[in-house]
């Protein structure tokens, strides 16, 4: 099972706030926003300098005032959900259902999860499955991905097949006592190059999935998908062929000085697009 991902920006460090959809034919686009231009403190080193600096920091307000006037245009041209991720009559609408987690992999650590089971799905034929990292975000259906919406869209006009969607949050220690916080896991489990993350899913989750639904094991009729470090995860995974991912700068990713380097990554950036792994 492919799934191509567009991704119409990518999120640098210092960009604006994201808008993601998926699209039409299921496909996962970003729009970005700018935000208001953050101006470095001016530093003058000779005489000749210090006499501009009536000038230069009228340049910096007329560009700060520039920058801040534009931004009702440029809030124009944010990305606008298409017609798949809209709710459309009659098409069948598959079932949603929340359950929680206490992994062994990643001890001490509990999560929610969501299954989405289309309206098609017979027992006696096994689904595709496609697992999502940061599920809450991509389980919403009127946020900016509403997977099961377009999910619902697609598989109504057998532009995809009969699939199962797993949508999964980071793990989170609770926190001891009243007077502690609870510890969020997420960077120690999409980030980490080691093999927790896959052994997480293969041994924990899709088995618990599949005590209540016929899962395909065939590497073709899975993905994966994510943003950001929930992007990242893919890479500790070869048992899904298809992959989408939505990733912008990763300058600051655990590990990621260890990551193999591509024409996107060089600069600290990955950008794996319509990428597939291996299956095993």
């Amino acid at each position: 099972m492919d799934t191509h991902v567009h991704e119409s920006s990518t999120a640098c460090a210092g960009s604006g706030a994201e808008a993601t959809a998926i699209s039409a034919s299921g496909s996962l686009a970003r729009a970005t926003a700018p935000r208001p231009l953050d101006l470095p403190p001016r530093h003058f080193h000779d005489a000749a300098e210090l006499d501009d600096r009536p000038t230069n920091l009228m340049r910096s307000r007329l560009l700060f005032l520039s920058a801040t006037l534009s931004l009702p245009l440029l809030a124009a041209d944010d990305y606008a959900l298409g017609p798949d991720s809209q709710v459309q009559p009659g098409v069948p609408h598959g079932t949603l259902t929340k359950a929680s987690w206490t992994s062994k992999i990643f001890p001490g650590t509990v999560r929610d999860y969501w299954v989405y089971v289309p309206a098609q799905y017979a027992a006696a034929k096994p689904a595709c499955v496609m697992v999502f990292q940061d599920g809450a975000g991509y389980a919403s259906t009127n946020g900016s991905w509403r997977v099961p919406v377009v999910f619902d869209n697609l598989i109504h006009r057998k532009e995809m097949p009969v699939t199962i969607g797993v949508f999964i949050n980071p793990g989170v220690v609770p926190a001891p006592s009243t007077n502690a916080l609870a510890r969020y896991n997420r960077s120690f489990e999409y980030d980490g190059l080691g093999d927790q993350y896959a052994r997480f899913l293969l041994e924990e989750i899709l088995p618990e999935v599949a005590k209540d639904y016929n899962l395909s094991t065939n590497g073709n009729d899975r993905a994966i998908g994510g943003a950001s470090s929930g992007a990242s995860a893919f890479q500790t995974f070869s048992r899904m062929t298809g992959c989408a991912c939505a990733l912008g700068c990763r300058l600051s990713s655990r590990n990621n000085s260890r990551l193999p380097a591509t024409p996107s990554s060089r600069n600290g950036a990955s950008a794996h697009l319509n990428s597939r792994a291996s299956a095993m």
